[in-house]
C-alpha cells in the first residue's frame, strides 16, 4: 500500500509540473493561426518512460503507443477521440540473501482515449484491454522454479500532452492496470493492481 501512495504522489507532482509548465507556456492557437487553417496530425508516436510498483519495489517502465485520431478532422470544441495500440514492458531483479527473484511484464494493447485540448495544453482520459506476458523466475540456491503465463488486463488512465512544437509534445501519464494474474503466490510477488506514472515525448505526423 506504501508502494501505491509512491506512486500517486508520484503522479500528482509530475501533472503539477507539466501542468505549471504549460500555463506558463500557452498561448492561443487558434487567434494566431499556428497552422494556417492546416488539419492538426492525425497520427502520434509516444515513448515513454516511468516508474511501476507491479514488482516487489519500483521498477522502471516503458511504454510505446501509436495514437490514431479518429475521425477527418478535429473537433471545433477542442474534443478528440483516439485509439491506441500500444507495447508496454517492465522487470524486477530483487536478492535477498541466498534468494533471487526475478519477474517481468511485456503488454500488448489497445485503448480507447478521449482528449481535451485548451490552446498549447491537451488533458486526456482512456481505458484499455490488453494481453501481459508475465515472467517469474525463482531461484533459491541451485534450486529454480519458474511461472511464466499470459494473462488478461485492463487499464484506466490520464495524462496532459504540452505541446512544444506543431509535431512534438511532452507527455505525462498517471495509470492503473488490473491483471488476472493467477499464479502460485510463493513464487510471484506481482500486485494484480499495478500503478505506474510515466513521462515521454510524443511525435506528431
Amino acid at each position: 500500500m506504501a508502494r501505491v501512495h509512491k506512486a500517486w504522489l508520484g503522479c500528482l507532482v509530475i501533472g503539477a509540473l507539466l501542468t505549471g509548465t504549460a500555463w506558463g507556456q500557452q498561448q492561443d492557437r487558434y487567434e494566431q493561426d499556428e497552422y494556417s487553417g492546416e488539419d492538426s496530425p492525425r497520427f502520434a508516436l509516444g515513448l515513454g518512460v516511468g516508474l511501476t510498483d507491479a514488482g516487489p519495489g519500483a521498477a522502471p517502465y516503458l511504454s510505446a503507443a501509436l495514437r490514431i485520431r479518429l475521425g477527418a478532422e478535429e473537433a471545433s470544441e477542442g474534443i478528440s477521440a483516439f485509439i491506441e495500440p500500444e507495447v508496454g514492458y517492465w522487470e524486477d531483479d530483487e536478492k535477498s540473501g541466498a534468494v533471487r527473484t526475478q519477474q517481468s511484464d511485456l503488454l500488448l494493447g489497445v485503448n480507447i482515449v478521449g482528449a481535451f485540448e485548451m490552446s498549447r495544453v491537451e488533458y486526456f482520459i482512456g481505458a484499455g484491454i490488453g494481453i501481459h506476458f508475465l515472467g517469474a523466475e525463482l531461484d533459491i540456491g541451485a534450486v529454480s522454479i519458474d511461472e511464466d503465463t499470459e494473462a488478461l488486463g485492463v487499464n484506466v488512465h490520464f495524462g496532459v500532452d504540452i505541446e512544444l512544437t506543431e509535431t512534438v509534445a511532452l507527455f505525462g501519464v498517471g495509470r492503473f492496470d488490473i491483471v488476472d494474474d493467477d499464479r502460485d503466490e510463493t513464487v510471484v510477488v506481482t500486485d494484480d493492481v499495478q500503478s505506474k506514472g510515466y513521462v515521454g515525448l510524443r511525435l506528431r505526423f
